[in-house]
């Protein structure tokens, strides 16, 4: 267990991580994981996220390269932009079922990250989203996004891609995504 003297928090704000363990359990009344509370926290492979985090702010964990897995409880409503971007280990992530954006670059660069379940109530992807997410295999995009930003699939490599008919003409007119890899399925 995380040490609590590791933990700047501030009014229910987790303001800076300092400590060394790889597997953090950030404590429960935590409300907001502030922006880049986790800033280049290498040695992190595991976050333990409770149910009293409403928010996930901007860059929080962005550069923590071991990171592997994240369970992201459905208390969470919002994820700020480059959120998790570069944590290059991340192989899975959990999302929020009340999700209603995906900020742009979220989970940029996470090269090893084979999928993501995208909830049904996500509305918008940003741009640059899961640009350079390598290791995709495959992708459902729910009947629910309304808005997916610029090269938010860019340069993600052989996957199967799966869309509502309404959005198929998307992914054949904007500059998006490296579709000459993929397998576009509609649905």
């Amino acid at each position: 267990m995380s040490d609590l003297r590791d933990f700047e928090i501030r009014n229910g704000v987790l303001i800076k991580y300092n400590g060394s363990d790889e597997d953090v359990i950030i404590p429960e009344g935590v409300r907001k994981i502030g922006d880049s509370a986790f800033y280049r926290c290498e040695h992190i492979t595991g976050v333990a996220i409770p149910s009293s985090v409403r928010e996930i702010g901007d860059s929080a964990f962005i550069f923590c390269y071991s990171l592997a897995e994240v369970y992201i409880p459905d208390s969470v409503e919002k994820i700020g932009p480059h959120a998790f971007s570069c944590c290059k280990s991340l192989k899975r992530v959990k999302l929020p079922y009340d999700l209603e954006v995906i900020e742009e670059d979220t989970f940029q660069c996470c090269e090893m990250l084979t999928n993501v379940t995208i909830p049904s109530s996500v509305k918008k992807i940003g741009a640059r989203a899961f640009m350079k997410c390598k290791s995709f295999t495959d992708i459902t995009i729910p009947y629910s996004v309304e808005e997916i930003g610029e090269w938010a699939f860019k340069s993600c490599g052989k996957m199967t891609v799966r869309v509502p008919e309404k959005m198929s003409y998307h992914f054949f007119t904007y500059e998006w995504y490296d579709y000459e890899d993929w397998d576009i399925l509609g649905y």
